[in-house]
């Protein structure tokens, strides 16, 4: 007798053995059953059609097209024929990947885990980018107005919304050419400099954000792209953002979706939401006040200092670039953050700001060789209450006494999944020819979330 369960066997067989069942049993949905030869009133030939709880539809009516089945619109999927459909599918999908077969996957989460030192840094060239939107070499660099230690008694009580409407900020139709602007910068000084001669073939060469972004996989990071390529035996990096998807090519024929918004952690650069996102504008005017800018200057958002540097992070060469935000009078850099009202009451933002930035702040500080990372507090007036530095000993500190920050920060098996991702981007490069480009891939909202990889046509960067 023939079952509508599921049966590992291919479509084509499943229905000659259902036409070759003389009695054509079928169940109904009460658990009965009958055949064409009887059972009663409800009884049916399997070659005739009938409406009664959608069974008994002539098999001769099926039409299988490859993507699922056109019946009568009168007739309702069986267990058996939605199962068989489904596993049709299965096959085909199989087919393509036998086909086209996708690299290995790389594991986010795996069980052994290697120890890292810390990375080794040397500065090599500092440039600015000015408010004409110039870029050029320089050393004067923005100096902290005074010793670390004496920073929350000289601004406590400083006012950052002063002279507010006369502060200059990036637009969101300006923020894409802004970060292009960066990497010509970045790419012109490279070679300005000859410091592809000065490092070794495959050294990694990219913004010290798109690492800090892949420090943060293990810990719940949402999703990103990635895209890498090789040029003058060296590896370029880039995140791709979500305003900038459409600029990639598609193996698969199909257009992107045109995403003009900004990513989550970028939107209060747009000029239309400035006024509900103060907490950006008082970083820049805290950070301006920190390394002595005049309390009624104006702030200019594309006015910026950077760095270029190499390090040494397990058996790779970095090249990386980061913004400068300050140094002390030994060189040594400093990092910025602000915490609003919101970000200090032991709410939600409170946590969300433990969650995720304190683990973004300690991912630049490890990458950038910062000795200190320096935060601000500030009231609902925009008034400066408090001053926290936080440095290497400190990041140790807030991890043995912050049970939150404990939870969500994991040095060792996030460097860890930094040093396997840059083998794994060795490893795939290998295959890829010198007209295209490899793109890397995450989601951690997928049931089993890796890193995926596959092949783009090289497009301009």
């Amino acid at each position: 007798m023939a079952s509508k369960k599921f049966v590992r066997q291919g479509y084509e067989e499943w229905k000659n053995e259902l036409k070759k069942d003389a009695d054509g049993w079928f169940d109904d949905d009460d658990g009965s059953s009958h055949s064409e030869n009887g059972g009663g009133d409800n009884g049916h030939k399997a070659g005739s059609s009938s409406t009664d709880s959608g069974h008994g539809t002539a098999i001769d009516e099926w039409e299988w097209n490859g993507d699922g089945m056109d019946v009568d619109d009168d007739y309702k999927y069986v267990d058996g024929d939605y199962q068989t459909m489904k596993m049709e599918q299965e096959l085909e999908r199989q087919q393509r990947m036998a086909e086209n077969p996708r690299p290995p996957a790389l594991k986010v989460k795996v069980n052994v885990y290697e120890n890292f030192q810390p990375i080794a840094h040397q500065q090599l060239i500092q440039f600015k980018i000015t408010a004409e939107q110039k870029f050029l070499h320089t050393t004067d660099l923005p100096m902290l107005a005074c010793d670390v230690s004496q920073l929350d008694s000289v601004m406590k009580n400083l006012v950052l919304s002063s002279n507010w409407t006369a502060n200059t900020f990036i637009a969101g139709h300006q923020y894409i050419e802004y970060r292009k602007l960066k990497w010509t910068a970045f790419n012109a000084m490279i070679t300005t400099h000859a410091l592809r001669d000065r490092m070794p073939d495959d050294t990694f060469v990219a913004f010290s954000g798109v690492l800090a972004t892949l420090l943060g996989t293990t810990i719940g990071h949402d999703k990103w792209t990635i895209i890498a390529w090789k040029q003058h035996g060296k590896i370029y990096l880039k995140k791709v953002r979500y305003e900038e998807r459409e600029t990639l090519p598609r193996n698969d024929g199909r257009q992107w979706q045109n995403f003009s918004r900004q990513p989550r952690f970028d939107w209060p650069k747009r000029a239309d939401r400035i006024e509900e996102a103060p907490n950006m504008t008082h970083l820049l005017k805290f950070q301006q006040l920190a390394t002595g800018g005049n309390v009624n200057e104006p702030v200019n958002e594309f006015e910026k200092h950077f760095l270029i540097f190499s390090a040494e992070f397990g058996s790779h060469q970095l090249l990386l670039l980061t913004e400068l935000d300050a140094v002390d009078s030994d060189g040594g850099l400093y990092k910025f953050a602000m915490k609003s009202p919101r970000h200090s009451d032991g709410g939600e933002l409170a946590e969300k700001f433990t969650k995720r930035k304190l683990p973004e702040l300690w991912a630049q500080s490890v990458l950038t060789n910062s000795r200190a990372t320096i935060v601000g507090q500030r009231d609902h007036d925009g008034s400066v209450t408090k001053v926290e530095v936080i440095d290497r000993e400190g990041w140790e500190n807030q991890l043995e006494s912050n049970m939150v920050l404990k939870q969500n920060l994991k040095p060792q098996i996030q460097l860890d999944f930094l040093n396997r991702f840059l083998d794994y981007v060795k490893v795939r490069l290998s295959d890829v020819g010198p007209d295209e480009m490899g793109k890397f891939y995450f989601s951690a909202k997928h049931m089993n979330p890796n890193v995926n990889f596959e092949k783009l046509p090289m497009a301009e960067p």
